[in-house]
């Protein structure tokens, strides 16, 4: 009440009747009466999920229902599309198509069916394409210990015979591959699903002797 006694009055710690339209309360106000104060107006009054409903959070999971459009770029970790997987792709008019629907070339990597390595065998470069039905297998190989002369070695094995992509003709294939290193000869012969390389009568196949091979074939 002093503060009413003269010059400038601070009102800022009372509530006024009209002139302010946010008024903040530091605790609890309360009726005189045990009346209850009833709307018949629900939307009256706002509730925390309406509130978390009609904004987009920034850290909470949200589902989004309905159209929204951005005027400007959006950036994100990754979009992805409920029921679809690496074989569409998202249109940028809108949509999606499958991959395979585009046409031209696409070169599949499946060195994953190349099976049974050889446990002596270090392979420091292994690959297996394929573009529609043309495959190539590239590998860079070395043996971890030396390899007697005279020994057939399976290096490995394309596909298996409930998945055979490997030609069927012909059964058994010699390829001649000569090392620079020492004058011998290392013979790769690819039989039916197998890749093996034999040694001759007159050198071992050496921890040094590193080899590189290319096949390709068509089905």
């Amino acid at each position: 009440i002093s503060e009413f006694g003269g010059g400038s009055v601070d009102d800022s710690n009372y509530v006024k009747k009209t002139g302010q339209e946010l008024q903040i309360i530091h605790g609890v106000l309360r009726r005189d009466d045990d009346e209850l104060s009833m709307s018949e107006y629900d939307l009256d009054y706002l509730t925390r999920g309406e509130i978390y409903n009609a904004f987009v959070s920034r850290y909470d999971n949200q589902t989004i229902y309905g159209t929204k459009t951005f005027n400007s770029n959006v950036n994100a970790a990754g979009f992805a599309k409920t029921g679809k997987d690496d074989t569409s792709v998202l249109l940028a008019g809108g949509g999606d198509q499958l991959i395979s629907s585009f046409g031209g070339v696409q070169v599949e990597d499946i060195t994953s069916l190349v099976v049974n390595l050889h446990s002596n065998i270090t392979f420091n470069y292994l690959k297996l394409t394929r573009i529609g039905t043309f495959y190539t297998l590239m590998k860079e190989i070395i043996p971890k210990t030396q390899i007697a002369t005279s020994t057939q070695t399976t290096i490995c094995t394309v596909g298996s015979l409930s998945n055979t992509i490997t030609s069927p003709t012909p059964t058994s294939t010699t390829y001649p591959i000569s090392l620079a290193t020492k004058r011998k000869t290392l013979t790769c012969v690819y039989s039916y699903r197998d890749f093996r390389i034999s040694t001759d009568s007159t050198e071992a196949w050496g921890i040094n002797d590193d080899v590189g091979l290319q096949f390709s074939w068509m089905l």
